[in-house]
C-alpha cells in the first residue's frame, strides 16, 4: 500500500496542509524545526511526491516541451540529438523537466500544447512559411531554433548558416577551387538552414565573379547513409567537381568513406568541407575540414530566452540576444590546394 500525504502528516504530528506547504516550497509558512520534522517523516515513510498532481494544483508545471518537427523517426541527425540533449540538461539546471514531442503536423501539435500543461515550448526544424501559419495559435511562450521568419516578438536562436556557407566558399576559393565546385544538401526552396548555407556559399562565388556552384543531386536528408549511397553517382560525374561543400558533417563523412571504395581519394581527387564541427569530423579519415557551430551555447541561449519569457521578464542571461550565433572554420585535412 502506497504512503499518503496523511501518513506523512501523522508521522510528523502536523496537518496535511503543513506537509503540502513544505513539499511545494512554501516552507516559509512554517518554522524551520517543523519543516525539518516533515522532511524527516517523508524520508522515514518513503513518501513519493506525485509530480502530476503537484503540476495540476500549481500555477506552473515546470515542464517545457521540446517539439521536433518532421516526418518519420526523429533525432536521426547529429544536430537534433545533441540539441535535445543540451536543452534537457540546461532546463534541469533551472528546475525544469523536458517533454519530447515528435510533430508530423506542426500546426496541430502547437495548438495542443496547452492541453499538456507545459509552461512553454522549444521548437526545432520548422521552416519560415510554416511559422507564418502559427501566428495566431501561440498561447504559451514558444521559442524556435534556427528559424528564419521575420516577426516582431518571435523568440528564436539560430546559427549563422549564411555566414558559414560563405566561410566554406572563401576557404575553397583561397585553395584554388574556383570552378567545378558543388553543394550537397536537402535544399527545399524555402528560407531555412540548408538553403541559407547554400545561399551563402553561392553568393561568395558570385561575388568573386566565379561560376555558381552546382547542385548535382536532390536529396532529402543529411545522414551518413545518404552520403554513402550517393558516392557511386558522385564518382561517375563527368566532369567530376574538384570540391564539394556538404551541409552536414554526417553527410560529408558518409560520402568520403564510400568514395574511397570507388577509387576517389580525399583530398587528392576531391576536396570536402562539412558543416557542424561534431566529433565525427575528427574521427573521419582524413579529418574533415568543416564549419563549426556551438550547439551547447545555442541550447543555453534557447533555454535562457524561453524561461525569461515564461517568467515575464528579460532577466535571464542573453534573453535579448538577437544576432545569429557565430561559426568558425575548422581547417583540417580534406581540402587540397590546387593550381589553375
Amino acid at each position: 500500500m502506497s504512503v499518503t500525504l496523511a501518513d506523512v502528516a501523522a508521522k510528523a504530528g502536523v496537518s496535511t496542509m503543513t506537509v503540502s506547504n513544505v513539499l511545494t516550497g512554501k516552507s516559509g509558512k512554517v518554522s524551520e524545526k517543523t519543516a525539518q520534522r516533515v522532511l524527516d517523516a517523508v524520508a522515514e515513510t518513503g513518501y513519493v511526491v506525485n509530480a502530476s498532481a503537484r503540476a495540476l494544483s500549481a500555477k506552473n508545471s515546470h515542464i517545457v516541451a521540446i517539439v521536433v518537427a518532421g516526418n518519420g523517426p526523429i533525432l536521426r541527425g547529429a544536430h537534433d540529438s545533441r540539441m535535445v540533449g543540451h536543452i534537457t540538461a540546461e532546463l534541469q539546471k533551472h528546475g525544469y523537466n523536458a517533454m519530447l514531442i515528435a510533430a508530423s503536423d506542426i500546426s496541430k501539435t502547437i495548438s495542443s500544447l496547452r492541453s499538456w500543461r507545459v509552461d512553454g515550448g522549444i521548437v526545432l526544424n520548422t521552416l519560415a512559411h510554416e511559422l507564418e501559419a502559427l501566428h495566431e495559435r501561440e498561447d504559451i511562450p514558444l521559442l524556435f531554433v534556427d528559424s528564419y521568419i521575420e516577426r516582431p516578438g518571435l523568440l528564436s536562436v539560430r546559427t549563422d548558416d549564411y555566414g558559414g556557407g560563405r566561410l566554406a566558399a572563401e576557404h575553397l576559393i583561397a585553395n584554388g577551387h574556383r570552378d567545378h565546385v558543388c553543394f550537397l544538401g536537402p535544399i527545399r526552396g524555402h528560407t531555412g538552414v540548408v538553403d541559407e548555407r547554400f545561399r551563402g556559399f553561392t553568393d561568395a562565388y558570385l561575388d568573386h565573379d566565379l561560376p555558381k556552384p552546382v547542385v548535382p543531386f536532390s536529396i532529402s536528408d543529411t545522414t551518413a547513409r545518404t552520403g554513402i549511397e550517393l558516392a557511386p553517382k558522385f564518382a561517375a560525374l563527368d566532369p567530376r567537381p574538384s570540391a564539394v561543400f556538404c551541409s552536414a558533417d554526417d553527410l560529408a563523412v558518409g560520402l568520403m568513406s564510400s568514395l574511397a571504395r570507388e577509387g576517389v581519394v580525399v583530398p587528392r581527387d576531391l576536396s570536402v568541407v562539412g558543416f557542424d564541427g561534431f566529433d565525427i569530423s575528427l574521427t573521419a579519415t582524413p579529418a574533415l575540414t568543416t564549419i563549426g557551430q556551438n550547439v551547447e551555447n545555442k541550447a543555453r541561449l534557447a533555454v535562457s530566452r524561453l524561461l525569461a519569457a515564461i517568467g515575464g521578464s528579460g532577466t535571464l542571461e542573453d534573453s535579448c540576444h538577437d544576432a545569429p550565433l557565430e561559426v568558425s572554420l575548422l581547417e583540417r585535412e580534406t581540402v587540397a590546394s590546387v593550381t589553375t
